[in-house]
């Protein structure tokens, strides 16, 4: 039987914004960009599901949100899950998902 996989956690840095201003970015976005700075509220039911342990964008940034989804915001932090719960953890997505299908359709 192979050994357990071993998780290394990186250093803990500080939060980064995914585009630092003056950052090159692909101009072919620049409208859509422009559109996204004029939204105050979303108006799509929204599940935001982020891991515990993700080291890419702080899990603390996804706290507090509600005010800004007019149509429900759900939060669900999988503990021990780095930052790609669809590949660290399917099946508590999955779940997810359906769950949230479930009360908006079923």
């Amino acid at each position: 039987m192979p050994p357990p996989l071993l998780r290394l956690r990186p250093p803990r840095e500080p939060p980064r914004a995914r585009w630092l201003p003056g950052e090159a970015g692909d101009s072919q976005y620049d409208a859509l960009q422009r559109q996204l700075r004029d939204v105050e509220r979303v108006s799509t039911p929204t599940l935001m599901i982020q891991g515990g342990s993700d080291y890419c964008d702080d899990p603390e940034q996804s706290e507090g949100q509600e005010r800004f989804f007019t149509s429900g915001y759900r939060r669900l932090l999988l503990q021990g899950i780095g930052h790609f719960p669809h590949r660290e953890s399917p099946s508590q997505l999955a779940a997810a998902v359906i769950g949230l299908i479930g009360r908006l359709y079923g």
